[in-house]
């Protein structure tokens, strides 16, 4: 059962598993290449301390890296488009509604019956009406036009952020998946090797068939756990590349940066004790589309309030023939007075109404600043919190290590059952996982914090 080298047994379930997914199969070669099982000579030995191997050829390619995603999704996504689009839109509507204060022009041919007269004259003459004041009936709908394409501008970047906290989120499940496989391998190597020997223990009548047993239970699981992970790495990928529209990251899984520097982890903790949240929740894009929003019902208020006043303007009528009503094709100029009420004199209940819709999108502006303040606080908690349990964590993986050794000594000596072992090969393996989703913890909520405080992501 075991090989020359006691690589048989580990090799042949993890390409068992691998077979499912081969898009992983070479990260778990590399890694049983440098993380060997235990010979029959050397079981009961401290696992050697974990092996980094570089590969470096002319062919790699080059580190996949968060800003490529970001990068990705930038010019690349439909959503962003559109909202692209949309804000583009709003521009072209400003440029309308700002010639609502050139001139109307118009054309008229008309037909007129003169009593029983059987016979119709025709009049054509052309029309230009220039509005002279109108209490601020046009300037408010042109103001109105421009902030909606504020609106517009900022809801694109609310769509960016959205889009880029979908690909921080994605990342991380990547990243906190690929090392927690790393683990998975190797408690694999260390239970295929406990394996053999037990084998070897079983036959020689050395110790109970249930000791074998308990360890080819602790095998499965195991192997199970590291075939959710490879399912998790795969629906991760697939979402990375739907998100940013790269194609084949499964082939750079090898060159993943999977964890931020301990250096910029600490310079960041210092950082973020000394930043104003109540200012940086109050610049923040969905704070701002908010009063954007109030500047848009300001706007539509102030237009509405104008349309209850009447209008002065200029019209010139220039007939282009004569028939027996029009004498002259000379122009004629009028000035004139119009008040046009709304039906049931409407306009005042209209207006009133949006008076009220301001009140309430003052309360709107509040209600955003307080809920992106909270998101900030609960990031910034969940930072600090999972930088301390990071190094708690550090301490306690170092630990069980060492009560592992310590284990593997006593049972030679016979001073601890072979459960007893496996258990803290086991917690070895628990903390390990658990220092990955501290240190996964740190790395998503440091970049969620740096993107809504428009800081550069690493």
């Amino acid at each position: 059962m075991l090989g020359k080298n006691g690589w048989k047994i580990t090799i042949s379930r993890i390409k068992k598993i691998g077979f499912y997914f081969g898009y992983s199969m070479a990260l778990a070669d590399h890694v049983l290449a440098v993380t060997p099982t235990a010979t029959p000579n050397t079981l009961m030995e401290t696992p050697p301390a974990r092996t980094t191997l570089a590969i470096v050829n002319s062919t790699t390619p080059p580190n996949l890296t968060i800003n490529e995603l970001l990068n990705g999704v930038l010019t690349t996504h439909p959503g962003l488009k559109s909202a692209q689009f949309q804000a583009r839109a709003a521009l072209q509507d400003v440029q309308a509604t700002e010639r609502l204060r050139w001139p109307t022009l118009s054309v008229t041919a008309e037909s007129e019956r003169q009593g029983n007269n059987t016979a119709f004259s025709a009049s054509r003459l052309v029309r230009a009406e220039q509005t002279l004041w109108d209490f601020g009936r046009i300037g408010g709908k042109i103001g109105e036009a421009n902030a909606a394409a504020v609106v517009a501008d900022t809801t694109t970047d609310l769509t960016k952020q959205d889009l880029f906290l979908q690909v921080i989120n994605a990342w991380q499940q990547l990243n906190g998946a690929l090392e927690k496989e790393k683990v998975a391998l190797r408690a694999l190597g260390l239970l295929g090797g406990y394996q053999t020997q037990m084998n070897r223990r079983v036959e020689a009548k050395a110790s109970p068939q249930i000791d074998l047993e308990l360890v080819n239970a602790r095998l499965l699981q195991t192997e199970v756990e590291l075939t959710s992970l490879r399912t998790q790495i795969a629906q991760t990928l697939t979402r990375l590349e739907l998100l940013s529209g790269l194609n084949n990251l499964s082939t750079r899984l090898h060159s993943v940066q999977t964890t931020p520097s301990m250096v910029a982890i600490e310079n960041f903790a210092i950082e973020i004790k000394q930043t104003d949240w109540n200012s940086v929740a109050s610049e923040h894009t969905t704070v701002k589309k908010a009063k954007h929003d109030y500047d848009i019902l300001t706007q539509r208020f102030e237009s509405k309030m104008a349309e209850l006043m009447p209008q002065v303007y200029l019209r010139v009528d220039k007939p282009l023939d004569t028939n027996a009503s029009i004498n002259s094709t000379k122009p004629s100029y009028f000035v004139g007075l119009r008040f046009t009420p709304a039906a049931g004199f409407a306009g005042q209940a209209e207006a009133k109404a949006m008076h009220t819709r301001l009140r309430g999108q003052v309360l709107n502006i509040e209600t955003a600043e307080r809920d992106i303040l909270q998101t900030l606080l609960n990031d910034r908690d969940d930072f600090l919190n999972a930088r301390l349990r990071h190094d708690a964590l550090s301490k306690s993986v170092q630990g069980s290590q060492v009560v592992l050794d310590s284990y593997l000594r006593q049972f030679q000596a016979g001073r601890k059952s072979w459960q007893d072992l496996l258990n803290a090969a086991r917690e070895l393996a628990q903390n390990e996982y658990a220092q990955v989703d501290a240190l996964m913890t740190i790395s998503v909520t440091m970049n969620r914090l740096k993107l809504r405080m428009e800081l550069p992501l690493d």
